[in-house]
């Protein structure tokens, strides 16, 4: 099977080389990566451009006006010519690049198997060689502790999912998928990735977790102001989900928080600590995105599409 590996960027001129040498490492042969460049003001173009040269797999589809990465990602999309598309963000890179496609591509030798979802943060899914560069990452502050610890959390829930049959009512996203199970995509969902997800699944296939593939996720947010404003990016995207495919945020929450508490204990008091400050921001935002109204919902969409 042939793989497109689409990674949207905006303003990425400090990820950009790590993200696309972590996905070239890799063995697998039949592969693509499409570098779809939006609308920016640094140098991320002229990059991109250049590994364009350097790479023979390599293509760069450019927007010379901001639309959005839901937008970005349906005209790669477009161009794509791979079976399995592996949504790769600007940020990311693989934990063990070079199996990763490889492993991919296994989950999919299932036919009912559609999309599945990357496990991410876990420094136990990185090598030796890249632990050091994430455990830096991760002690950079109190929050980039505090990210560690709940992404953990998330990650041992999406363990938890087992193979997904049909629409769920909690949160979903994924990261590879067949090319022939999108047939299209809404450009005013903020969440892409759930889109996603939501489309295999209307598409007849099913979702199942990859704990096998890595991903090290490189952005995380540093201060509690960038952290906030994920957050309320997350909370609107999470809203439109909800208005299309009703979800069960009560359950959903309840289910992370027992895993927390079964999991914050093997944690020093700097990771439980920022883990506080991370669940303050999470919930003081959505108690926020609760409020505030339609207009300003709206132009927060678009700011972040």
């Amino acid at each position: 099977m042939r793989i497109s590996v689409l990674v949207s960027m905006y303003n990425e001129e400090k990820n950009i080389l790590g993200c696309i040498d972590s996905i070239m490492k890799n063995k697998y042969q039949d592969f693509e990566v499409i570098i779809g460049v939006d609308d920016g003001q640094d140098r991320t173009h002229e990059i991109a451009l250049d590994l364009e040269k350097k790479y023979n797999n390599l293509r760069v589809f450019h927007s010379p006006k901001q639309i959005g990465i839901t937008a970005m990602f349906k005209n790669m999309l477009a161009i794509s010519s791979g079976d399995i598309i592996v949504k790769f963000d600007a940020d990311h890179m693989f934990s063990f690049p070079e199996v990763a496609l490889e492993k991919i591509v296994r989950h999919f030798d299932n036919p009912k198997i559609g999309g599945i979802g990357i496990i991410y943060e876990n420094i136990g899914y990185c090598n030796e060689e890249t632990q050091e560069f994430v455990k830096r990452i991760k002690e950079e502050t109190l929050v980039t502790r505090g990210f560690t610890v709940i992404d953990n959390v998330v990650d041992a829930f999406k363990l938890n999912w087992g193979v997904i049959k049909e629409i769920p009512d909690f949160q979903i996203h994924i990261d590879s998928f067949r090319k022939s199970a999108i047939k299209d995509l809404d450009m005013a969902m903020i969440h892409d990735d759930a889109v996603f997800a939501y489309t295999v699944l209307e598409s007849g296939y099913y979702i199942e977790p990859a704990p096998d593939v890595g991903v090290i996720h490189i952005g995380i947010p540093a201060t509690f102001k960038k952290a906030y404003r994920r957050f309320m990016k997350g909370h609107l995207g999470w809203r439109q989900i909800d208005e299309k495919y009703p979800l069960d945020m009560k359950k959903y929450y309840w289910n992370l928080a027992k895993i927390y508490s079964k999991m914050i204990w093997k944690y020093d008091y700097k990771y439980v600590l920022g883990s506080f400050i991370y669940l303050f921001a999470m919930f003081s935002s959505l108690a926020l995105s609760k409020f505030k109204k339609s207009t300003i919902q709206e132009a927060w969409s678009k700011k972040w599409r």
